[in-house]
């Protein structure tokens, strides 16, 4: 799992009163969206070890997911921003299962890439994908 229940609860919380969105869920429910939405972000992403950046990345995209599981018991529109937000992090997951973008490598551990001449790099920024021309 990419995420704790309590940092669902942290990232959702609302008002000046700290209003928590799922209080009337338990950690067992909220478990079970995480473990879902994990399980739906490693079926996009490659195999192999993940450095600490990548895994941050990740646990937004998961935190993201789970909340949208835990709404879907709800007719929400498509404009709704639980329903938005979780489509554009499908979008970004079939993005990096095209290898469209890639997540963050350790420096100490990454193996030594050579640089194509006239080759597009994608980077991550929150949200979207931004392509530079290398």
């Amino acid at each position: 799992m990419y995420a704790t229940p309590e940092q669902l609860r942290t990232r959702y919380r609302t008002g000046d009163g700290e209003v928590d969105e799922f209080a009337l869920r338990t950690d067992d429910d909220l478990e079970q969206a995480l473990t879902a939405a994990s399980a739906e972000i490693d079926s996009y992403r490659p195999a192999g070890t993940l450095s600490a950046a990548a895994l941050a990345i990740l646990a937004d995209k998961c935190l993201i997911l789970a909340r949208m599981l835990l709404h879907s018991d709800q007719a929400l529109g498509d404009d709704y921003p639980v329903v938005r937000d979780a489509k554009q992090v499908r979008r970004w997951l079939d993005l990096l299962a095209r290898q469209a973008v890639r997540l963050p490598v350790d420096a100490a551990t990454a193996a030594p890439t050579a640089t194509v001449a006239g080759t597009r790099a994608l980077v991550y920024a929150e949200g979207f994908a931004a392509g530079y021309d290398a």
